[in-house]
């Protein structure tokens, strides 16, 4: 019998903010229990973000749905707490194969750049969000809430945030490659969702489905990056899938 759950938990990637889960937050709310949290910690590291995640579980399977490198978390989670996971949904995931060799003296400096940052947070933050996510979107332009993202932003511990999430990127990228000599990934669902791509970066998320019998991979066009607030409804249908324990039954098309 296929495994379900009332929980999904919605994990934001690098510099990303709770409220751009709205979207798929409206569209599953009705039917769901919802856990959506900030990731302000000032020294992430692979297994810290994993237990966070174990925490929000609360003893039960869920379904995470992560994007960008919260994509590490959530595969580090479902690798070490297998017995809490119902299924993942991977939104345009990070992914390393061959990661690069974590550098101290590199972390120490991304670090002390957002510390110097920080202070001008309520000038450079907003405008820096709305650009980068403008960017990243395929509106072209940023739709979070205006007072949320001044007040996210504006505030300097989410530059230093971002900044020490960054620097930690290619050490959490190297302790998952590690992991996923040590530990199987489990049986479960598992959708990657992809913004097009090149055809490289399609390989990767290919890989990434390839971890699990159920996994599958969906290119959602035209998203961006931001493909969870572009396509809110593509996320929350996945995860609505995977909850319900239709993971094994809907991947058996192929990819």
């Amino acid at each position: 019998m296929a495994l379900t759950t009332d929980t999904v938990v919605c994990v934001p990637g690098l510099g990303g903010a709770a409220f751009d889960w709205d979207g798929v937050v409206r569209l599953l709310h009705d039917d769901y229990a919802l856990v959506r949290y900030e990731r302000n910690g000032l020294h992430p590291t692979l297994r810290g973000e994993a237990d966070r995640l174990a925490e929000a579980a609360a003893g039960l399977p869920v379904v995470v749905a992560a994007h960008s490198v919260a994509a590490f978390h959530a595969e580090a989670f479902a690798r070490l707490y297998p017995d809490l996971v119902c299924g993942l949904v991977l939104v345009d995931p990070s992914n390393e194969p061959r990661p690069p060799r974590p550098s101290r003296a590199k972390e120490a400096l991304v670090r002390a750049a957002g510390r110097v940052l920080a202070p001008f947070a309520p000038l450079v933050g907003p405008p820096l969000r709305r650009a980068v996510v403008g960017r990243q979107s395929a509106s072209g332009r940023d739709v979070g809430p205006r007072e949320g993202i001044r007040e996210r932003y504006g505030d300097p511990r989410t530059l230093r945030a971002a900044a020490a999430e960054l620097a930690a990127y290619d050490r959490m990228a190297a302790d998952l490659a590690a992991l996923r000599r040590a530990r199987p990934f489990p049986d479960v669902g598992l959708t990657v969702l992809s913004a097009p791509a090149a055809p490289e970066w399609r390989r990767r998320h290919e890989a990434l489905a390839r971890m699990s019998p159920q996994g599958r991979r969906i290119e959602v066009r035209p998203a961006g990056h931001m493909l969870h607030v572009d396509f809110p409804e593509v996320v929350a249908e996945a995860a609505d899938e995977l909850a319900q324990g239709l993971g094994r039954e809907r991947s058996l098309g192929g990819r």
